[in-house]
């Protein structure tokens, strides 16, 4: 009697033991943190704000002649996720806004990002922190 209590008891541990480790629970820890404050009150409460300033890629083009402006999106391992602007602008200041796609045309992942710019003959990077953003 004693044998199979023990026997019983050790398979419980066994079965138990399996189940809790065996499988990859997500733990809850509530929603992502979104973009911006909240701004105005629309008729079902508070909206959210616009796109955040890290979606619009800034650049001048120096006075003088047009030239070649190309902006690529990279990850940290320098990866090219997409090539954001690749055209020839005029002497100006500009702000351009983007999907927030790919080049496979889906939407990027929240994380950390750098634009690597090409203006001219000049070339800079700038960090881009992407989170979630509800519309």
């Amino acid at each position: 009697m004693k044998k199979i209590s023990g026997i019983f008891i050790l398979s419980l541990i066994a079965v138990v033991l399996v189940s809790c480790f065996g499988k990859n629970y997500d733990t809850y820890t509530g929603p992502p943190p979104r973009e911006g404050p909240l701004e105005g009150e629309g008729a079902g409460g508070y909206q959210l704000s616009s796109l955040p300033e890290s979606l619009a890629v800034e650049f001048v083009v120096p006075e003088g002649a047009p030239c070649s402006v190309k902006v690529e999106l990279r990850n940290l391992g320098t990866k090219l996720v997409r090539t954001v602007i690749d055209s020839v602008y005029s002497p100006g200041a500009y702000k351009l806004w983007w999907d927030r796609l790919d080049s496979a045309g889906v939407r990027i992942r929240p994380k950390l990002y750098y634009y690597k710019y090409y203006i001219c003959d000049s070339s800079y990077t700038e960090r881009m922190d992407y989170r979630y953003h509800w519309e």
